[in-house]
């Protein structure tokens, strides 16, 4: 073009390249010695998108954009604001209206998205405009569509366009990727306790009040301090776990801690521990805490205990010897409201008095057994 020629001029600049093959387009319609002044200028005038950074210590969703502003961020009247994209994934719905990068105002509201010439299956969604300051650096809080997991790295790509009083003259920066990641982890789940019935226990738990919370992790051991290291017993939506397979005759530990969307882990509950014996319900709902007499008495191999709970409590039967030693613990649990009954039979003691005891809360009762071998 010489001096003083015009006519409509299309230039489109690779401003980035990257994994997503988007383009930034520049439509220019100027004189042409103003177009070879923006051709000159352009990469300068741009913004340089520096970082797109996890925001840090929150639920995930947001990263944040730092960007240096554009050499004409020095008049309002020159630049009077930025537009802030994020780029579509592949085969994304698009919503909102289709617009041009020039077709974005100071006062532009979306949802709106541009697409990239050349490639319709790629677009830019317009997130906010944001007034220029003639500050020289900006930062921007943009939301991203998911966070960083196993299962995706969470990757968005994004783009700043520093925006004239022409709207057919604008500068994009370059492009850059970062991701979000949720970074808090659940708390650990509180008011763990533990019932048995037939000797099978059931754990219950208070559900977390975190909103993101995805499941609930069950450990159980044969000791105290349940390792919680290796994978669960059990993972649970529901705020209880029935262990069907306990083992029996035995004090089983359980612990439980609870697992995000994201897959963040909270820390470890306390414990609770109880006995599975082979514990019955029986039927009716007893009015008072009771132990009753063994039978048959005196037995050998064996006898029946029977108990009742009118009130969900912990219940404690152990069997004692004539120094007062403890011998057999039979129950050690929390029980629902109920009559339940087991067996006692001691392998390894000799013919003699014994006393069983039961203690539930403030109650407390003893019975004399007699085993005759």
């Amino acid at each position: 073009l010489g001096p003083g020629e015009s006519r409509e001029i299309f230039a489109a600049i690779m401003m980035a390249r990257g994994p997503s093959n988007i383009e930034s387009i520049v439509h220019l319609r100027q004189l042409s010695d103003l177009v070879r002044e923006l051709f000159r200028t352009g990469l300068e005038n741009a913004p340089q998108l520096l970082s797109a950074k996890d925001i840090p210590n929150d639920q995930g969703g947001r990263v944040q954009l730092v960007w240096k502003a554009s050499t004409l961020d020095r008049d309002l009247r020159i630049l009077p604001y930025y537009s802030i994209w994020r780029a579509l994934p592949m085969g994304a719905t698009m919503s909102g209206r289709e617009v041009k990068m020039h077709d974005v105002p100071a006062g532009f509201k979306g949802p709106a998205y541009t697409r990239v010439e050349g490639s319709p299956d790629l677009a830019w969604e317009w997130l906010e405009n944001f007034p220029s300051h003639r500050f020289s650096m900006y930062a921007y809080s943009a939301e991203t569509l998911f966070d960083s997991m196993s299962t995706t790295n969470g990757k968005h790509y994004f783009l700043i366009a520093a925006h004239t009083p022409d709207p057919n003259v604008f500068y994009n920066s370059n492009v850059d990727s970062g991701y979000s990641k949720d970074n808090l982890a659940p708390t650990a789940p509180g008011g763990l306790r533990v019932t048995v019935a037939s000797g099978i226990p059931t754990v219950r738990f208070n559900a977390n009040e975190e909103p993101d919370v995805a499941e609930y992790l069950i450990y159980r051991g044969l000791s105290p301090n349940v390792d919680v290291s290796g994978p669960p017993l059990a993972a649970v939506r529901d705020t209880f776990y029935t262990d069907a397979a306990a083992p029996q005759g035995t004090t089983v530990y359980y612990a439980v801690r609870a697992k995000d969307v994201h897959e963040n882990v909270g820390p470890k509950s306390a414990e609770v521990s109880t006995m599975t014996t082979g514990v019955t319900r029986e039927s009716g709902v007893p009015t008072h805490f009771a132990l009753h007499q063994n039978h048959p008495n005196p037995f050998n191999p064996s006898t029946s205990i029977r108990f009742a709970v009118p009130e969900r409590s912990h219940v404690r039967i152990a069997i004692y010897n004539s120094l007062g030693q403890e011998v057999t613990l039979l129950v050690d649990g929390e029980f629902e409201v109920g009559t339940y009954g087991t067996d006692w039979r001691p392998t390894n003691l000799t013919s003699g008095i014994y006393v069983c005891r039961m203690q539930a809360g403030k109650y407390v009762e003893s019975r004399k057994v007699v085993l005759l071998k």
